[in-house]
């Protein structure tokens, strides 16, 4: 039995240090964080050249749904600026919010890296964008009106000029104004270009620049009112959570204790060698001792339950064995079987009905089992008992076979 203990033992440890080699050769399995992120950069408006800078500032909330594809929304605005346009707008410094839901795609992931872990990332990001504004109007309105007298002169056939009267002419100068409107929607698109830096499982950092295509917030004071672009800059901070937490690597784990494993496996084959040469010199040694047990040996013959219980444990079949030997040995011997409960554990009546239930149960188990004949064996029940045996209440749950005189 320990000889076929141990070499299962020697199995078990091989197989687990084969599965710590080979855990190294799989590939790591990918689990989707959430995150969230805060960026600060520059906008520009991009028509008739780069127009003056202004600060943004936008957070984001997005996922990583595989390790190529995720999404996220972002949310920022402050300021935009338009100083380069011939429209007689002077208000050059705007403010707006903007909304962009963005597709992400993991650049390096998509061209065949599967080293999920890795701390330098490269995406791609593109989506729908929408700016909130007041909506800017245009009004014309003119100057004062100015009169003008004009003298009216004729010139005859020998150049002599005379004066016919004067012309009067009205003018006035056309003049432009943008009051702002109601708040108002305009609904582009946007793509970009990213890099991160993860310096742990939580905390990195990225540097994005994005274009973007919508309306003009600006309205009637844009020469591309319909369609005007805009780049920006940004860089910021994220924070990853969510997902599978990602402790030790199970091959991490697994190579660490290798050696120990293998040490083990070498405990083990000592410890075979050791059963080996012992069972060698035992059957050197072997004898065959004859003994003989007499009345006072053997009896009172006690047999133990568990609390409650009527039903004879196999640890006590193995005594039964050797009693049943004495008794086929001795067939004109007739025995009393006798019933105990322990006091404190119940009820006098309850008590009473284990212990004849506990009696019954050996009857039964030395008549059908062992092949005693029933005319042999008398039972009888104690009910509840004090302690019987060594100040201990369980050794009072037992049934005790003695012999009939």
């Amino acid at each position: 039995m320990k000889k076929m203990f141990l070499t299962c033992l020697a199995c078990m440890i091989s197989v687990v240090a084969v599965q710590a080699e080979e855990c190294c050769l799989k590939k790591e399995k990918f689990h989707g964080q959430y995150y969230v992120g805060a960026n600060v950069g520059v906008n520009s408006v991009l028509n008739d050249g780069f127009n003056k800078p202004n600060l943004n500032f936008n957070v984001q909330f997005g996922k990583e749904f595989t390790p190529i594809f995720g999404a996220r929304l972002n949310a920022g605005g402050l300021w935009q600026s338009l100083g380069r346009q011939e429209t007689g707008y002077e208000n050059d410094r705007k403010l707006y919010g903007e909304f962009d839901l963005d597709a992400t795609v993991n650049l390096f992931s998509l061209f065949g890296n599967k080293n999920y872990k890795r701390p330098f990332n490269l995406y791609l990001f593109v989506g729908p964008t929408f700016y909130l504004s007041k909506a800017v109007n245009m009004h014309v309105g003119y100057s004062d009106v100015v009169t003008k007298e004009t003298p009216i002169i004729s010139i005859d056939e020998n150049g002599n000029t005379y004066n016919e009267g004067t012309l009067h002419t009205e003018d006035a100068d056309a003049v432009l104004s943008f009051p702002e409107g109601k708040m108002k929607t305009r609904v582009g698109a946007s793509v970009g270009l990213g890099a991160s830096y993860k310096f742990n499982k939580h905390w990195g950092m990225n540097l994005e620049a994005r274009y973007s295509v919508a309306p003009s917030i600006f309205g009637f004071g844009s020469d591309c009112r319909y369609s005007e672009g805009v780049g920006r800059v940004n860089l910021g901070v994220t924070y990853a959570f969510g997902g599978k937490k990602e402790d030790d690597k199970p091959c991490d784990y697994m190579l660490r204790t290798q050696s120990q494993l293998r040490d083990a496996l070498s405990e083990v084959d000592d410890l075979k060698g050791q059963l080996a040469e012992a069972n060698a010199k035992s059957k050197e040694v072997e004898k065959v001792v004859e003994y003989k047990i007499d009345n006072k040996g053997m009896f009172p013959f006690t047999i133990l339950f568990k609390l409650d219980d009527t039903k004879v444990l196999k640890s006590q079949k193995v005594n039964l064995t050797v009693l049943t030997d004495f008794m086929k040995k001795n067939p004109d011997q007739k025995y009393i079987i006798t019933g105990y409960a322990d006091v404190q554990t119940a009820t006098p009546n309850y008590n009473q009905k284990l212990s004849e239930k506990r009696a019954q149960s050996v009857l039964k188990v030395l008549t059908e089992e062992y092949g005693i004949p029933a005319s042999r064996l008398q039972t009888q029940a104690k009910g509840g008992v004090d302690v019987m045996y060594f100040n201990d209440n369980k050794l009072s749950r037992c049934v005790i076979i003695t012999i009939a005189e």
